[in-house]
């Protein structure tokens, strides 16, 4: 009889932590890292302080915008550097939760 009892308890201690454990990589999806997004433009303003450049950039397909003029946070701040306004360039941002933060920017040229 108690061999019986303390069958069932094992089981049904198995059954519980099995039903209650979550796989380690079930919340994996909900922190990935977003997607660099690649365009092309020209600069509009640049706000060394702020750390923040303004672009007029050509239409981003990859996230259905038109062409348009916005703001872009700066992941770091020499990014800015030797850039002016008027310049043509080629950047990467990511856009996320911290909005759009511009990663990578360089001349090109017209």
């Amino acid at each position: 009889m108690n061999t019986v009892r303390y069958l069932g308890l094992f089981m049904a201690l198995g059954v519980t932590s099995a039903w209650g454990a979550e796989p380690a990589h079930h919340h994996h999806a909900d922190h990935a890292m977003p997607m660099a997004i690649q365009a092309t433009g020209e600069v509009r303003g640049l706000n060394l302080k702020a750390g923040k450049i303004k672009l007029k950039h050509d239409p981003i397909p990859a996230l259905g915008w038109p062409a348009m003029v916005m703001d872009f946070k700066v992941q770091d701040g020499q990014l800015l550097g030797g850039l002016k306004v008027g310049d043509a360039v080629t950047f990467s941002f990511v856009s996320g939760e911290a909005g759009n933060v511009l990663t990578v920017i360089q001349k090109r040229g017209k």
